[in-house]
């Protein structure tokens, strides 16, 4: 049986010739895997602590927005379902983290960080030693064209699922 030549992206940390012939669904392969062993090694270091990614990430989110955002804002930002962010909402709120308002006249309801909430994130911002040693050792250079290209794909993305969105 002959071996596929899928297997590159997969086994890249192995193989210093995956470059020589990757094409899209390898990219995509060790960009999946790549997110996938970053976010494990947050998971596990922000478990520490008791919190999960997406908690972490809904308290940022708020932080940089005054304090306050809405469930259909913070599905936008993530591109989640309305329905899966707020269940992540509701189990904030129940463990005191954030507090919902219902916003006269409309259906949405407003989140807003907790002093507990705002604690739970200064203990957050103490930890990234992940960051550290995953991109650490990135040099500047390399750092910006690594954002850019992160950028280039989220927007070209978006703007995919938005033409997606515009013939549904």
């Amino acid at each position: 049986m002959e071996k596929s030549n899928r297997s590159t992206a997969w086994n890249a940390e192995h193989n210093d010739n995956y470059l020589d012939s990757i094409d899209n669904y390898d990219l995509w392969r060790l960009f999946f895997v790549s997110q996938s062993a970053v976010g494990r090694l947050r998971d596990l270091e922000l478990s520490a602590i008791g919190v999960t990614p997406e908690q972490s990430g809904a308290l940022f989110l708020l932080a940089t927005n005054q304090g306050k955002s809405t469930i259909a804002e913070m599905a936008d930002a993530w591109l989640r379902q309305r329905n899966s962010v707020s269940t992540l909402i509701d189990r904030m709120a129940k463990q005191g983290l954030v507090r919902k308002i219902k916003i006269p006249r409309q259906k949405d309801l407003e989140i807003e960080i907790t002093p507990r909430g705002l604690e739970l994130l200064d203990r957050i911002k103490n930890t990234g030693r992940v960051f550290d040693m995953v991109f650490g050792e990135l040099e500047e250079k390399e750092r910006r064209q690594f954002a850019e290209y992160l950028r280039e794909i989220l927007v070209r993305a978006r703007r995919r699922l938005d033409d997606q969105k515009n013939l549904a």
